[in-house]
This record gives C-alpha cells, sequence and structure tokens, in this order.
C-alpha cells in the first residue's frame, strides 16, 4: 500500500500530463518544434485524437460483452470442449 502523501504526487503529475496534452502537445504541433524539423504537423495531432476517440465503442461495446457474459456465468465461447 502506498503512503498518503502519493495521492498528492498523482494529482501533480495528472496536472502536469493534462497540461502537456492540452497546451505544450498542440503547440509545438503548430510551431514545429518536432523532432527533425518537419513543421506544422497539427493535422496529425488530431488525427490521434480522432484514432482515440473512434476506439471508445469499440471499447465500451467488448465492456458490455463482458458484463454479459459475466452475468450467464458462461466462458462466452459458444462451441463445446473436446473431449480427448
Amino acid at each position: 500500500k502506498l503512503p498518503e502523501w502519493m495521492k498528492y504526487v498523482a494529482l501533480v503529475l495528472a496536472a502536469y500530463y493534462l497540461f502537456t496534452w492540452a497546451v505544450a502537445l498542440p503547440w509545438c504541433a503548430t510551431s514545429g518544434c518536432a523532432v527533425g524539423g518537419v513543421g506544422n504537423v497539427l493535422p496529425a495531432y488530431f488525427i490521434g485524437i480522432a484514432v482515440l476517440v473512434a476506439y471508445l465503442p469499440i471499447y465500451w461495446i467488448r465492456r458490455q460483452q463482458d458484463k454479459v457474459r459475466a452475468v450467464g456465468g458462461g466462458s462466452g465461447r459458444d462451441e463445446e470442449p473436446e473431449d480427448g
């Protein structure tokens, strides 16, 4: 078990990561500070966000299916086990 003060460390890290993701990365993408001097990579930043957002419905559907399988008590497999 972690010490109680670690929750404050976790909050500070979360705030830092949120700032980096929400402010510093778009700023860097528009100003061209990406490695290799590729220039404006802001479209790539938003494509990455779109990929993450597109994944969420798939994740939610999978979680719902797992809950249904857990309620049924089965393993989720349709076929019978082979004897042998």
